[in-house]
């Protein structure tokens, strides 16, 4: 998530990050809810993993496979105006 911004008087943080499938996003995120958020993530973290506050995430590789057939009927769509499944 990256924090561009915030509101001190509406106790809001202005957010963008990638969500779920809908691409990338910016939203508003109460300072409360932040905070919470950052408390319960911290506790489920395990303490080798944070240093000053801050989560290492590291990569864990796995094959990913990519569905060419998927892709293809989404570019016909596309392409042919119709609502992809």
């Amino acid at each position: 998530m990256f924090i561009y911004g915030y509101d001190y008087s509406r106790e809001i943080l202005y957010c963008a990050d990638f969500i779920g499938l809908n691409g990338y996003n910016h939203f508003e995120v109460g300072f409360d809810d932040f905070r919470n958020s950052y408390q319960d993530a911290s506790v489920s973290t395990e303490p080798s993993r944070v240093i000053n506050g801050i989560v290492l995430l590291k990569y864990n590789a796995k094959e990913h496979g990519i569905n060419i057939k998927y892709i293809k009927q989404l570019i016909d769509d596309y392409i042919h105006g119709n609502k992809s499944r």
